[in-house]
């Protein structure tokens, strides 16, 4: 079951994307709490896209936006296509793929985000990477985790592929990648968010 966190596959990994869409819900209303974006957003992209369930937030918070998903798992995305239906094609738009490989062009976002799903990217600073080059200049990146580790979370030590990374070690790793004015939050539960923009 737990191995389903990092790529869901069948009808093992629908039910744990059922169960990842409402037990992420408060974690989700918390990051966007910090958010704090008051320019117009015209194109959104959720990397890891999962359940769909942040799609659904972003396209009901940002009400003229289209909003784009991508997962490597296709029980994801079909999931999500299912969770958005009545936007999908519309407004939003949703495919498979890699995250170290996005299929746009350069320069085509105003917000990216990434959900629970960093743990399980192969190669962070390619990911990041590959995030700048999509993102418009000033545009904005949003990390968010239940956890860094550093609350002697395990999880990484049960699910296969799992790394959790210190939030020091992220905003290193996203200055290198061309990302400034990073906002980081924390709350008593330990989760993290970081905000940060194209420089």
């Amino acid at each position: 079951m737990m191995d389903h966190f990092g790529k869901p596959e069948g009808t093992w990994g629908k039910l744990t994307l059922k169960g990842m869409n409402k037990g992420h819900q408060p974690l989700t209303e918390w990051a966007f709490e910090q958010l704090q974006i008051t320019t117009a957003l015209t194109m959104i992209l959720d990397v890891g896209c999962g359940g769909g369930a942040v799609l659904t937030r972003l396209l009901a918070t940002f009400f003229n936006s289209e909003v784009h998903g991508v997962d490597y798992s296709a029980t994801s995305v079909a999931v999500s296509k299912k969770v958005n239906a009545t936007q999908l094609d519309k407004r939003c738009f949703i495919q498979q793929a890699d995250v170290c490989e996005l299929p746009f062009s350069d320069l085509t976002f105003d917000l990216v985000t990434a959900f629970e799903t960093i743990y399980f990217w192969p190669d962070l600073e390619q990911a990041f990477c590959e995030i700048n080059r999509v993102l418009k200049k000033g545009g904005y990146f949003l990390i968010c985790c239940e956890s860094d580790g550093s609350d002697g979370e395990t999880w990484d030590q049960k699910i296969t592929g799992m790394r959790y990374y210190p939030s020091d070690e992220l905003v290193q790793k996203l200055a290198v990648n061309g990302f400034a004015e990073i906002r980081q939050y924390r709350n008593d539960q330990g989760w993290i968010c970081l905000i940060g923009s194209k420089c």
